[in-house]
């Protein structure tokens, strides 16, 4: 698990449950932990030198952020989302991303453009493991800079209350990189050329096309268990 410093001490006992919680869900959120991974409570109370009680009060809010399950006799676990639910996932991230995008169009600025234009600077044609990883960490960060970019408070704060984005990409890529690449690129010139219109139905287009995929797996896998 990721080195953390402890939490200090000196919180009212809220604030301490608030701080443990926030240090928890970044670990789930940037894959510490494993989707499925059963979470030690002993183990992670040494870690961020608290006692078990705000653990576990922790934990308890985690289960209303959906990203962790309780199951008796095993305890606490990240929550695995199945296909489907990845798929619905996407169906709201289509529909904040493509607001996100529309307002990005409205009020991009010139150094802002060219932030935009260097997230997916020199890719294409080999996808080695690297360059993959790093056509990931991009993808991300493209993402939230575009909420960043369209500066709707209520917007990001959907986002970031259901963590729709985040949780997102608990499977990495759904697609080949080619396809959304190209889809990426043309978010970007429909920003450039401030057509909000273009913008937001091509970001939509871009979720679209990753829940259709995401739902033929799904059909796919109950399919199979149907069969068993």
């Amino acid at each position: 698990m990721t080195s953390l410093a402890p939490v200090q001490a000196g919180f009212e006992y809220d604030d301490l449950v608030s701080a443990v919680h926030k240090k928890i869900k970044d670990l789930i959120l940037n894959q510490a932990f494993e989707p499925g991974q059963k979470i030690k409570q002993e183990e992670l109370a040494r870690t961020l030198g608290v006692s078990r009680t705000p653990i576990i009060k922790a934990l308890h809010l985690l289960i209303a952020d959906n990203l962790v399950v309780y199951t008796p006799r095993k305890g606490f676990t990240v929550k695995e989302l199945t296909t489907r639910e990845m798929a619905e996932i996407f169906y709201i991230r289509e529909l904040l991303d493509g607001a996100a995008a529309r307002e990005a169009a409205s009020k991009v600025t010139a150094a802002q453009l060219e932030q935009l234009d260097a997230y997916f600077a020199g890719f294409g044609g080999s996808w080695t493991k690297a360059a993959r990883d790093r056509y990931t960490a991009q993808d991300k960060a493209f993402h939230a800079r575009l909420y960043e970019i369209a500066a709707v408070p209520l917007l990001t704060r959907i986002n970031e209350m259901f963590n729709i984005s985040r949780v997102s990409y608990q499977r990495g890529l759904v697609r080949d990189p080619d396809e959304t690449l190209a889809e990426h690129l043309g978010i970007v010139e429909a920003i450039k050329n401030r057509d909000a219109d273009l913008a937001e139905q091509r970001a939509r287009a871009h979720g679209t096309r990753t829940r259709a995929t995401l739902l033929r797996k799904a059909a796919a896998e109950e399919a199979s268990l149907s069969r068993r």
